[in-house]
């Protein structure tokens, strides 16, 4: 990719946070979902999660856009499962992704490879499974240098497939079931 067209890429994605933040400051989430409809909120949640997903630049975009769904009457549930779906799809293709740049990696970067594979399998694969759960699952965080790693160790998409699967609808649920949970501590 030429070094014009990343600049424009990061440019496309930072103009839709800010247009996403621009309206959601304008516009009662009410408004907004009347607006685009129910049903489309869902297409709109399963799109900008399987295009954005997870990244360190989209991420907080995705989780505003699905917590102002739900306050805006678009059912909860629906909406995690739209969304957890999308962050799925998303980090499984970054995971694929980073299998192959793993594959392309120069021989000078072996050390440095060998040693974080190394510190990785001196914790049992049930205790990293579990973090990777805690750390898809309730944080916000990009997974993106999660993948990574979990490539670089030797994970196979079979081991961490399921796990993925839960730490991703359980993100976009607890993000989906936020305003009530926050109303509930009031």
């Amino acid at each position: 990719m030429k070094k014009r067209e990343k600049y424009d890429v990061l440019a496309g994605i930072l103009a839709f946070i800010v247009a996403v933040n621009i309206l959601l400051y304008f516009y009662d989430a009410k408004e907004i979902v009347s607006s685009i409809g129910i049903e489309n909120t869902y297409i709109v949640i399963f799109i900008m999660a399987v295009i954005g997903g997870l990244s360190a630049l989209t991420g907080a975009a995705l989780f505003t856009t699905i917590t102002a769904f739900a306050a805006g009457g678009a059912e909860p549930l629906i909406l995690a499962l739209a969304g957890g779906a999308g962050i799925f799809i998303s980090d499984t293709i970054f995971y694929f992704l980073a299998l192959h740049g793993r594959r392309s990696v120069p021989d000078d970067w072996d050390k440095i490879l060998n040693k974080i594979e190394n510190r990785i399998e001196k914790y049992p694969k049930w205790m990293v499974l579990t973090g990777m759960y805690i750390y898809i699952g309730f944080t916000p965080l990009p997974n993106d240098v999660l993948m990574i790693v979990l490539v670089i160790a030797g994970y196979t998409y079979k081991n961490i497939m399921w796990v993925l699967l839960a730490g991703s609808f359980t993100i976009a649920m607890v993000t989906a079931y936020l305003e009530h949970i926050i109303l509930g501590m009031i």
